[in-house]
């Protein structure tokens, strides 16, 4: 036990220490919630700020993100009803000769429809793959003993650029068409020899003919004569060819001095059907 002499001794040891729980106290109450959140009062502007910024941010997210989707579920909805369209137009454009309550003259306003149909896909090149169907059927299937046939090749030829181009670049296929050509003017010749072989053009007055001939046969002769100068009209860059197609029109008819009236007598970028 300490001597009652030696509380002088105990009294500064206490004193010492209630300075120091109290300096203990004061560091303690900064880790107490009343101290934090004295500490963080000064910043709640900045974090209300910053939270609401995220939340904005978030928000343009989500919305880019749902107008993403709706773009591509329309775009996919467009693409079938694209491609519906393209299937019902060149469905019309296939049966034309046979379907007679198709008008001929329908085929540019189809014609221009798929161009409008084309034009919203040129990265699935739609057209090209559209021509490839037109050029196959011309190339194959079609019959110039019709003219509702020669009604489409001349459609072909004004309306979708495209074939023009086909057959520029495909020479060989050109002349593949240029020949069926020639197989429906001879078959025209086989039907009335001297009617065709003694027929005239006088420019700016028409044809010239001794005889008559059926109505029907004439429209085929004048459609063939339509189409076969549009044809013309390109070969300008391909003189050889175009005078191999002229003299071919010649020997189907046995008339060279109406391919001369015709063709070689104007200028080739005046190949415009009489």
């Amino acid at each position: 036990m300490v001597a009652p002499d030696d509380l002088s001794q105990i009294t500064p040891s206490i004193e010492e220490f209630s300075k120091e729980l109290q300096k203990l106290s004061q560091q303690l109450a900064k880790f107490r919630p009343g101290g934090w959140a004295q500490i963080l009062v000064p910043f709640v502007p900045m974090i209300t700020a910053l939270i609401a910024v995220a939340g904005f941010v978030f928000s343009i997210v989500q919305y880019t993100a749902l107008q993403r989707e709706e773009r591509q579920a329309k775009g996919a909805e467009q693409k079938i009803r694209d491609d519906n369209e393209i299937r019902a137009d060149l469905d019309q454009l296939l049966t034309l000769a046979t379907d007679k309550s198709i008008a001929t003259a329908k085929a540019s306003l189809l014609l221009e429809d798929l161009h409008t149909l084309a034009n919203r896909r040129p990265e699935e090149e739609a057209r090209a793959r559209i021509t490839d169907v037109l050029v196959q059927y011309i190339l194959w299937d079609c019959n110039l003993d019709n003219p509702r046939d020669v009604q489409l090749d001349l459609a072909l030829m004004n309306h979708w650029t495209d074939y023009e181009l086909y057959l520029v670049r495909n020479p060989s296929k050109a002349d593949s068409l240029m020949y069926k050509y020639f197989q429906a003017l001879r078959h025209l010749h086989a039907e009335a020899p001297k009617y065709f072989e003694t027929m005239h053009y006088i420019k700016g007055s028409g044809y010239e003919v001794e005889g008559y001939t059926e109505e029907a046969r004439y429209a085929r002769f004048v459609a063939l004569v339509e189409a076969f100068a549009r044809h013309l009209a390109w070969m300008e860059k391909y003189p050889d060819n175009r005078k191999a197609a002229i003299s071919r029109f010649s020997e189907a008819l046995n008339n060279s001095a109406l391919a001369e009236e015709l063709f070689s007598s104007r200028a080739a970028s005046d190949d415009s059907p009489p």
